[in-house]
């Protein structure tokens, strides 16, 4: 080794005391280049992290600080620096296959011998430029890990159609743009490419003709045109996202037709049904299920709608339900939200026959309020119940 030079590096085996724990900082690499993880910030997205930050992917085979061809990134530790002829010089460590392993580097910051007073029994240290040297110590620990990082990154290009699509989905739940029940349709639409040729095939290399086959394939086995168009959307939609921000030069989706869905037949009663269920919502007066079942038949709203509906929301003197919220199964179990799209925010005109219903649902309601001793409220679920002022479970309604 050269003394005094800038930049010294020496690898070698290390038997000697390790001065220094490894921090932790070694940074796992991301599935996709800098450049892109700063386009998707730049557009208000949550960057993609290494895939396990996200609960949804198994890599119970990836160990940490390894990428997708199990190469293992350095774990460095803090390092130290010591004196060295008339130079600081910064020493880093890590473990490789068992052994420990060292770099050192001169950092070309002076040093000054420890001195010896008279008839003293230790020598006083000299610390002069030691701040220095560590400050280049850290700069270059970084630089190393940066380096690594870089070495192991992986064109999004070349990532599996199966990765790429676990990754957007765990982009869209971080984002917290879509709603859960969204992000669960699209992990039911990553089920369908999981073991395909064409969920294993790289996302540079996917042509339309792999796409037809995939589904042509599905379609064979069974699936309903209905998931299999909505599953040729939603990838449709992914490698369009994938084309904006040039993982790929084109979309291959643009050149597939989507398949076509069977038109649902109008699940609508007949008129000696409706009569009938009118004939015995009579009998059951202003109970909750008796105003549901009269809102859902005279207006179409769903049912989580209904289970949300406030009295706030219904102008008994123009006759209209502003529909602004419904209840969605989150994880098991249910939460006030916003409806899904927005043309699932509207206004709903209401005859005479619901709004008695109504006026009947709300003086039961007034009166329960009385006997309790608790006050009225606008805020009151309409098919909700009164002494815990909350909503009623869409599915106590639909049994």
């Amino acid at each position: 080794m050269v003394e005094g030079q800038d930049l010294n590096l020496r690898l070698s085996g290390y038997e000697g005391p390790q001065v220094g724990e490894p921090d932790g900082n070694a940074k796992k690499r991301s599935s996709r280049p800098p450049l892109l993880n700063r386009q998707i910030e730049e557009k208000g997205e949550t960057p993609v992290r290494p895939h396990s930050a996200c609960p949804m992917v198994d890599r119970t085979k990836v160990g940490p600080f390894q990428d997708h061809e199990g190469e293992t990134m350095r774990n460095y530790s803090s390092g130290y620096v010591t004196k060295h002829g008339n130079t600081w010089r910064a020493v880093i460590n890590w473990q490789e296959d068992g052994n420990q392993k060292r770099l050192v580097k001169n950092t070309g910051v002076r040093c000054y011998e420890d001195r010896t007073e008279r008839g003293a029994d230790k020598a006083t240290r000299d610390n002069r430029g030691k701040s220095l040297a560590e400050t280049v110590l850290r700069d270059w620990r970084n630089k190393l890990i940066a380096q690594d990082a870089a070495e192991q990154i992986v064109p999004a290009s070349t990532l599996p159609v199966s990765d790429y699509v676990r990754d957007y989905i765990c982009n869209k739940e971080r984002s917290g743009t879509v709603k859960d029940v969204t992000t669960r349709g699209y992990r039911s639409h990553l089920r369908h490419l999981i073991g395909t040729d064409l969920g294993a095939k790289q996302m540079g290399d996917v042509g339309h003709e792999d796409i037809t086959r995939w589904e042509q394939d599905l379609a064979s086995d069974g699936m309903a045109p209905t998931i299999l168009s909505h599953t040729h959307v939603f990838l449709k939609q992914v490698f369009a996202r994938a084309r904006k921000l040039g993982d790929i030069s084109s979309n291959p989706f643009d050149l597939v037709e989507a398949p076509r869905r069977r038109g649902k037949p109008i699940n609508a009663l007949p008129p000696s049904e409706i009569s009938r269920l009118r004939h015995s919502l009579d009998g059951l007066g202003s109970t909750p299920l008796a105003t549901g079942a009269s809102i859902a038949l005279k207006t179409g709203m769903r049912v989580g709608e209904i289970c949300a509906l406030r009295w706030q929301d219904v102008d008994l003197e123009s006759s209209v339900i502003h529909v602004s919220h419904a209840l969605t199964r989150v994880r098991g179990h249910y939460e006030l939200a916003s409806p899904k799209t927005a043309t699932s925010v509207r206004a709903i005109p209401f005859g005479g026959s619901l709004k008695e219903v109504l006026l009947l649902r709300g003086d039961a309601m007034r009166s329960e309020c009385e006997e309790l001793g608790a006050d009225w409220s606008d805020g009151l679920f309409v098919i909700g119940p009164t002494t815990s002022r909350t909503w009623k479970s869409p599915q106590g309604l639909s049994r």
